[in-house]
């Protein structure tokens, strides 16, 4: 029984000890569970989170044994024992990919394009707005 409360507990350091190293993650997670929530539903969000959870994990483990897709890296690993880790990756390194992709998938501003911003508006620009002359 002390065995089984140990790891418990070990669990539990591990955990809070990535929520008080990775607070950034902790609120982005956060928005990101009630924006695609709505967005999506709840089972939508689930499985977005999981797949892409899954995809990044795979990306990063590949990543730091034979440099696909990101090119070869390791992790210092000087956060190992503080903070959850898969395998040599921190758990919150590849948690953050689906936060990012559903930010790419967020609704744009009128007239904003993707990756470049907004659209340049003015009197050159084809639908800018008129402007009199005085």
């Amino acid at each position: 029984m002390a065995n089984s409360l140990d790891a418990v507990w070990s669990v539990a350091t591990l955990l809070a000890g990535t929520v008080v190293l990775r607070p950034y993650v902790v609120g982005f997670l956060a928005f990101f569970l009630v924006a695609a929530a709505r967005d999506l539903g709840h089972a939508r969000t689930l499985g977005f989170l999981l797949w892409g959870l899954l995809v990044a994990l795979v990306s990063e483990l590949s990543s730091t044994r034979v440099g696909v897709p990101f090119g070869v890296y390791h992790d210092t690993g000087a956060t190992a024992g503080a903070e959850v880790f898969l395998s040599n990756v921190p758990f919150f390194s590849p948690l953050s990919f689906p936060f990012l992709a559903y930010a790419r998938l967020l609704p744009r501003p009128p007239g904003a394009r993707p990756g470049l911003g907004r659209e340049p508006r003015g009197p050159a620009s084809p639908g800018g707005p008129c402007r009199a002359r005085s």
